[in-house]
């Protein structure tokens, strides 16, 4: 997922709640190879884990918690949610 599908997600799900920057924040912590990229296997990682184990300087719950109430309403898993927003399937 690129950067700006990774803002898209955010924004559209979190209602613009945040800063540019803090996604960007974000975006970075989980593009650990800093190619521009979160791979498919790192985003479900994130979500995978308990909330104690996600450690930010941001308030991530802001993000995980909207995140998965709309997976759980939209019946849907984290595998689901980023091939939603993946556009270039890379």
């Amino acid at each position: 997922m690129t950067r700006p599908e990774f803002k898209t997600l955010i924004s559209t799900l979190i209602d613009d709640k945040l800063a540019d920057f803090e996604i960007q924040s974000i975006f970075g912590e989980l593009d650990r190879q800093k190619n521009g990229a979160i791979p498919k296997d790192q985003f479900l990682h994130w979500f995978s884990q308990d909330e104690q184990e996600k450690i930010f300087q941001i308030g991530i719950e802001d993000i995980i918690k909207p995140l998965v109430t709309y997976m759980k309403k939209s019946n849907m898993g984290a595998a689901d949610l980023f091939e939603r927003y993946d556009q270039d399937k890379n």
